[in-house]
């Protein structure tokens, strides 16, 4: 129901992957799984006030993590792509003659 924050994530991650950058993606993964261990125990055992949430818990805290994870590379695509459309004056063409096969 809420894969959303999954899907765009996995989006966004192919689109800077398919651009070359690497490292973002890996980033943002770091970020997510991080923050769902973090919140696992809070929601699930209801720490510093929070609610005693179990299973629950454990789903909103995953789902927070896909969210957080697809928010860092969602930021980077498009700051990447407001530099590229900016540069577009100066991008290759492209060159048929360049690929033939002999």
């Amino acid at each position: 129901m809420f894969s959303f924050g999954l899907f765009l994530e996995s989006v966004w991650t192919k689109i800077l992957q398919s651009n070359g950058d690497m490292k973002t993606p890996m980033f943002a993964q770091i970020i997510g799984a991080v923050t769902n261990i973090l919140l696992d125990p809070l929601l699930i055992f209801g720490m510093f006030g929070l609610p005693e949430m179990g299973i629950a818990g454990a789903a909103i805290a995953t789902v927070a993590g896909q969210i957080v994870a697809a928010l860092v590379v969602m930021k980077k695509g498009f700051a990447s792509r407001r530099r590229r459309s900016s540069s577009r004056s100066t991008r290759r063409r492209f060159s048929a003659s360049a690929y033939r096969t002999y």
